[in-house]
């Protein structure tokens, strides 16, 4: 936010403000409703969870490799229930066309690393 006030690029302090906190949102994609641009940036943010599962697994290990300061049972089990939060929500994408073209992979790739975690916790 202080960058885009602080004169990056000539953002108003009021679209500074909707960046930050849609950034922000990104912490519980399901925290609330979204619509519009919103719904968008958020879909988008999640649309590497509908893909093919070799691209959906090399972002696991890359979320792994961010999270390396955990041994990895502490990892396997924070991130499942991460993930099992994630899939208790009736549609892991607000827009249309997201769900219709990610939905259904998305909730597979998810499951999949969860019962993949599951082994790695030991239970």
């Amino acid at each position: 936010r202080d960058f885009c006030r602080d004169g990056g690029g000539g953002v108003s302090p009021s679209d500074a403000d909707t960046v930050c906190a849609w950034i922000l949102r990104t912490a519980d994609h399901h925290s609330g409703p979204a619509d519009g641009d919103l719904a968008l940036f958020l879909d988008s943010d999640l649309s590497v969870l509908g893909e093919p599962f070799c691209r959906y697994a090399r972002y696991a290990e890359a979320i792994r490799r961010e999270y390396c300061h955990f041994d990895a049972p502490a990892f396997a089990r924070n991130r499942r229930t991460a993930l099992q939060k994630l899939l208790s929500a009736d549609s892991l994408f607000f827009g249309e066309v997201a769900r219709g073209e990610l939905e259904e992979r998305a909730r597979a790739n998810v499951a999949l690393e969860i019962s993949q975690l599951s082994a790695l916790a030991g239970e």
